[in-house]
């Protein structure tokens, strides 16, 4: 059977079919999708847990469009660089908090730490009684903080296999506001395809267990490989550091700035199937993981209109800014 078009052409019922089906999945990419997001929240009283929920909210999410960056073919040495009391006073070095259990966070809003899971919860329970966040002052001793409250993906509880537990290894600990209105915050930032993916330099500053107590030492390095959510990359990292903040640089094409974005938080080091060697890794704020944690710290729309033009479908990503 066919149909006749006015100009006597005919389109056969199964040529008719695909060019429907082609349309239906189109439309569907143009829809906006709603992801439903699933996390743990814990109230603290002084450190001590007083209740635990578990959330869920859904959040609209447009589809991305793919980023067209060049790519950065620089390469750093592992080369830890220290930073002295002083120089911790000053951004963005001022960001950079120690969390009780023995990791690194980094201050993303005025009340809230960024860090890895795996420095707060055992994947059973709250790893400590007390959670504190503590920063370096002048005379180069920490000064503590109990957290309020503390986020965590449901994933990371429920994740059964172990080379899966590093794409859930993120969360957030809420502060008092007198912590970060001093110290300063570096926004969070997405991390996609080649946007803030393989071939850009990041940098990420911690304690690291094998350097003096009380010294916050950093690296940064070119991004080796990727995966969806997932950093490789070679910089060098002791325990101590796990859970701080990966930042880069981005520029505004409108105020010609260059300005830094926490697009990720070191989770260890881990094996790569496709290198077949290890690496060390790092979590990505893909769509899904940075629309998570802006929900967490109460900034959705904040961190929507900041790459709108990758959530709204009427944008069309162009390339670098032009020269």
């Amino acid at each position: 059977m066919y149909l006749c078009q006015g100009n006597g052409t005919k389109i056969g019922i199964m040529q008719l079919g695909v060019v429907l089906t082609s349309l239906f999945f189109l439309l569907r990419l143009i829809k906006a999708e709603t992801e439903q997001l699933t996390w743990n929240e814990v109230t603290l009283n002084n450190g001590i847990v007083t209740r635990e929920r578990q959330v869920t909210s859904e959040v609209e999410l447009f589809p991305l469009h793919k980023a067209n960056r060049r790519r950065r073919e620089i390469y750093h040495p592992d080369d830890r660089v220290q930073f002295n009391a002083t120089t911790n006073q000053e951004f963005p070095y001022s960001t950079v908090v120690r969390i009780s259990t023995g990791c690194t966070g980094i201050l993303i809003e005025r009340r809230f730490v960024l860090t890895a899971a795996h420095c707060i919860h055992d994947r059973k329970e709250v790893k400590s009684r007390y959670i504190r966040v503590g920063y370096l002052n002048k005379q180069g001793k920490t000064k503590w903080h109990y957290a309020k409250k503390i986020f965590y993906p449901t994933q990371w509880k429920l994740e059964k296999k172990i080379e899966d537990w590093a794409d859930y290894d993120y969360a957030v600990i809420k502060v008092p506001r007198k912590l970060g209105k001093s110290r300063g915050f570096i926004e969070p930032g997405l991390s996609i395809g080649d946007h803030h993916g393989e071939g850009d330099t990041v940098y990420f500053i911690g304690f690291p267990d094998d350097k003096p107590l009380n010294q916050t030492w950093g690296s940064w390095c070119t991004v080796l490989a990727t995966t969806q959510s997932l950093f490789y990359f070679e910089c060098d990292a002791i325990h101590g550091v796990s859970g701080s903040g990966i930042y880069t640089r981005e520029e505004n094409c409108q105020t010609k700035e260059s300005i830094r974005r926490v697009v990720g938080v070191l989770s260890g080091n881990r094996y790569s199937p496709v290198y077949h060697r290890r690496f060390n890794v790092g979590v990505r704020l893909d769509p899904h993981r940075y629309m998570q944690v802006c929900k967490w710290i109460r900034r959705e729309d904040e961190c929507k209109k900041r790459y709108q033009e990758y959530f709204d479908e009427d944008i069309v990503k162009s390339d670098d800014c032009p020269s």
